[in-house]
């Protein structure tokens, strides 16, 4: 699963991605910031945004995700979420 939302993100298919995502029967933490990362990398931070609390009322810890943020470079989205 990961690893085809994740190349359809990398080729700008974002609308294949998301549905891909949303089919997902049980996401971990590797879901949730390939998603939301790909999102931002996509120029739609608005929609990572959204996915992220949503991602934050379902299970996963703020902490997993900050990790994530900064692995794939995103450290906006770190400082962002230390500010939340």
């Amino acid at each position: 699963w990961n690893a085809m939302f994740h190349g359809y993100l990398q080729f700008g298919k974002v609308e294949e991605a998301l549905k891909l995502f949303k089919q997902m029967p049980r996401k971990n933490v590797i879901s949730w910031t390939t998603m939301i990362c790909g999102l931002d990398q996509n120029e739609m931070s608005g929609e990572a945004l959204v996915l992220f609390k949503d991602m934050l009322s379902c299970c996963i810890k703020s902490t997993s995700i900050i990790v994530g943020c900064a692995q794939h470079g995103r450290g906006k989205w770190a400082f962002v979420i230390r500010l939340n």
